[in-house]
């Protein structure tokens, strides 16, 4: 029977980093990276007022579920 494929969400790490924002302003935002099972890190940045625990989960759960739609080419 072959493995199960690994679609948790781990390795969450939020700091807060120098980013220039859409106009080249450098701006404090936060940064928010974590794994998908195998797959990643994955980065995300949040200029103020984005940045929430909402939007971050949202985030994760988004990109977990674009892992495991791809997942189904393999079979």
């Amino acid at each position: 029977m072959p493995d199960q494929p690994d679609f948790t969400i781990k390795n969450i790490h939020v700091s807060t980093v120098p980013k220039a924002d859409e106009k080249g302003t450098l701006q404090t935002a936060k940064q928010l990276s974590y794994n998908v099972g195998q797959h990643g890190p994955f980065t995300h940045h949040y200029f103020p007022p984005k940045g929430s625990a909402a939007d971050m989960k949202s985030d994760m759960l988004a990109q977990k579920a674009e892992i495991q739609d791809l997942d189904t080419v393999n079979g």
